[in-house]
């Protein structure tokens, strides 16, 4: 080894985490959420993939479902009611919008949440969501 070159500097973060302030407020957004799901978020946050948002939506909502019809999202499709499956009415849907715009960093207008039926239908909403403040500069 050459010492002349002086000591390699590690930085006190690793490159592939959040700044812990960043990483605070999210775990604080999802202190009543499954670890799964603040994973999930803290991945999207990281690295922006897109693929983890159904996990950050589907862990979100759950928080809201009744223990007894959380059975059905274990595995959900898209296909899930929001009212007659899950039990959601809309006071919860803007609690949940709620949750998802200070996990996401998205807004979600009252219009965009009267016409939702389905679990598809909310996660759809929210990639489009995702996707637009991405591409807006």
């Amino acid at each position: 080894m050459n010492s002349h070159f002086g000591a390699i500097r590690v930085p006190a973060v690793p490159v592939d985490a959040l700044p812990p302030a960043e990483d605070a407020r999210l775990r604080e957004a999802l202190r009543h959420c499954s670890s799964a799901t603040y994973y999930a978020a803290y991945q999207f946050h990281l690295t922006g993939d897109a693929s983890r948002l159904p996990a950050v939506v589907d862990g979100i909502i759950a928080r809201y479902v009744e223990t007894g019809r959380r059975a059905s999202l274990a595995n959900p499709d898209g296909s899930l009611r929001l009212s007659e499956d899950l039990g959601l009415d809309s006071l919860t849907m803007v609690e949940i919008a709620a949750a998802v715009e200070d996990v996401l960093g998205v807004s979600l207008a009252d219009d965009d949440l009267s016409h939702l039926r389905t679990l598809g239908g909310v996660r759809e909403l929210i990639r489009g969501k995702v996707r637009d403040q991405r591409a807006s500069p």
